[in-house]
């Protein structure tokens, strides 16, 4: 009996599409527009095979919400979780079927992408904005040229006719696991498709007067004309013509025909009749200055966003850090378009709170992770049932663990899990406690469906920066972070504090020391002065890495602090603390202060 034929598909770019995102729902945009689009080149090749869904041996389809979900009925809310990777492995017997297959998943790809497009273009230059773009060959053939170069689409196809000689020659060396060897034989074949592939070439006719670049995506000109002047008037107008259920362009960005439809595809395609038909309202995603006060909300005077939004049709986090209810202007004293004045009840409310409880924190966190050697993983399983195996692990970690401890335990937000990697936005007093847990998870998931198996690692960059800060930059930070800890040996978290001055500090630590830095956040929310560890911090080099007259001297800081700092932190416990901290010593101080900047949230 002749071996099966692989069939492999990804899509990308990937970071730099998810990353280029002002707001929090720009961020879930990129993340599900990659896994929809993915979904829908999947769901082809199982529609067109003989085996039907058993053809997916990656990712485990039959857990996916979206693979549930009947086209032409109403969708249930859980469709909108993004958590499908940007790639898929299939299995077929016959190697003719295989090549007509990777055919009709790149092109159910392009085409659902190529609809998407379209229904946003239709309401931005048709239904509200400016028609002209329509009669304007050169601006329509600039949108269409963006959409049909921006993805790349890779496929690669192993025929169940390649011999063994084949396969060795091939990867140059062979095992006795033939289906392990097939399998990675067609990834390396996939890599050579995505580096030698001819990719369409962004080449449009731009007019004389050539538009300035995308405020998010810098590859592409923004739509609007070239010319300064009438571009700020259009994309004025185009601030007020295109809002629409919860989707608009902010005052002062100019976005090109990407960043256009990754703004309006909720409202526009995904969120109607013809698509999942749900009301727009189902997806809130909160902005990131109400992720830094998540917490701050629920005590005390409880102050509910989602309640306001359902009385005023509006909530926006800067509410809280106004000096007065009245909606911020211009240099020249006109109201920034977008903004308004708070109702008169939510001001006095949040008034009262701040006057009661103090100022609301203005920094929240970032965290990513990524599985280690997660590839390594894959390649080694022997045959089809153990990779659907891995694949069923990781999806019931993606579907049904880390949202519960990232959203319903910690007060954050997960904008994407793909089983072995995740972005989530939390609030910096559960941060810690929250990336902790969200590690736990990892490993018992992965124990309790391979007992006996090595355990599986995540290495992770959690990154916390003010509300204000660009959301592309803090996801770069988080990316480095994330990849700080890999070239660290792995199985690490490293912690980013960017603070709005400049200041910028990080250390990487192991897992295991997690919950001591986690227990410091507890210690200083619970009021215990930090002037000890900021002391620590200025005697650094004095001390230089004389370790023990760093305990020393750690020692005599803690007993001269106030009696509740040294209930919290006593000596002899953060003593041993740093013996087993396997750092620097300046690691360890920066650590001190990075949980005191957790608990407190803002700058002093």
């Amino acid at each position: 009996m002749p071996d099966p034929s692989f069939v492999l598909f990804t899509l990308g770019p990937v970071q730099g599409f998810i990353k280029a995102a002002r707001t929090v729902r720009d961020l879930w945009s990129g993340s599900y527009l990659l896994s929809y689009l993915t979904f829908r080149a999947m769901k082809a090749v199982a529609d067109q095979s003989q085996q039907g869904a058993k053809a997916i041996v990656f990712p485990d389809v039959e857990q996916l919400p979206l693979w549930k979900w009947q086209p032409g009925t109403k969708a249930d809310p859980s469709v909108l979780e993004p958590c499908i990777p940007n790639r898929f492995l299939a299995e077929v017997p016959d190697a003719r079927d295989a090549v007509a297959l990777a055919e009709t998943a790149e092109n159910a790809c392009r085409e659902a992408w190529q609809k998407i497009a379209e229904d946003v273009r239709a309401f931005l230059f048709a239904a509200r904005g400016h028609p002209s773009f329509n009669a304007d060959p050169e601006r329509k053939n600039l949108w269409h040229q963006q959409i049909d170069t921006f993805f790349e689409v890779s496929t690669a196809v192993l025929p169940g006719s390649a011999t063994d000689d084949q396969i060795r020659a091939l990867l140059g060396t062979a095992t006795a696991d033939r289906w392990a060897d097939r399998h990675q034989v067609a990834q390396k074949m996939l890599a050579a498709v995505k580096n030698r592939r001819h990719r369409s070439v962004y080449a449009p006719h731009l007019p004389a007067d050539v538009p300035q670049k995308c405020s998010l995506l810098g590859t592409f000109e923004h739509m609007g004309p070239g010319n300064r002047q009438e571009a700020n008037r259009f994309w004025e107008s185009a601030a007020d013509a295109w809002a629409d259920r919860g989707s608009r362009v902010s005052d002062g960005e100019k976005l090109c025909a990407v960043s256009l439809v990754k703004r309006f595809a909720w409202a526009q395609h995904f969120s109607t009749k013809k698509v999942f038909d749900l009301n727009p309202q189902e997806l809130r995603f909160d902005d990131t200055a109400t992720v830094a006060a998540a917490v701050w909300l629920k005590t005390g005077a409880v102050l509910k966003p989602l309640a306001v939004r359902g009385k005023h049709k509006d909530w926006n986090g800067t509410w809280l850090h106004r000096s007065g209810p009245e909606a911020p202007t211009d240099a020249q004293g006109e109201r920034v378009k977008g903004e308004r004045p708070v109702p008169p009840d939510v001001w006095s409310a949040i008034a009262a709170k701040k006057r009661a409880e103090g100022q609301p924190p203005t920094y929240y966190a970032v965290f990513v992770f990524d599985g280690d050697k997660m590839g390594d993983r894959f390649s080694a399983a022997l045959d089809a049932p153990t990779y659907r195996a891995l694949s069923a692990a990781l999806g019931q970690f993606a579907l049904h663990r880390i949202k519960r401890i990232v959203e319903e335990e910690h007060g954050g937000q997960l904008i994407y899990a793909g089983g072995d990697d995740a972005i989530c936005v939390l609030p910096t007093e559960t941060a810690l406690a929250c990336v902790a847990e969200i590690n736990a998870a990892f490993r018992d998931n992965w124990r309790a469906a391979f007992p006996g198996d090595e355990p599986a690692t995540i290495s992770g960059g959690l990154v916390v920066a003010h509300y204000k800060e660009d959301l592309r930059l803090v996801m770069e930070e988080a990316h480095k972070a994330e990849k700080r800890s890999k070239e660290a040996g792995r199985d690490a978290l490293t912690l980013a504090v960017c603070r709005r001055s400049g200041e910028h500090s990080s250390a990487t630590l192991r897992w295991d020391f997690v919950p001591t830095v986690g227990e410091w956040v507890a210690g200083f929310l619970a009021g215990a002065s930090d002037r000890w560890a900021y002391k620590l911090r200025g005697d650094l080099d004095v001390l230089g890495d004389d370790a023990a007259m760093f305990r020393l001297e750690l020692g005599r800081q803690l007993n001269r602090a106030e009696d509740g700092t040294r209930d919290r932190f006593p000596a002899a416990a953060v003593r041993a603390e740093f013996d087993r901290h396997p750092g620097t010593i300046t690691d360890f101080v920066t650590l001190l202060q990075s949980a005191s900047f957790l608990a407190r949230g803002r700058d002093a």
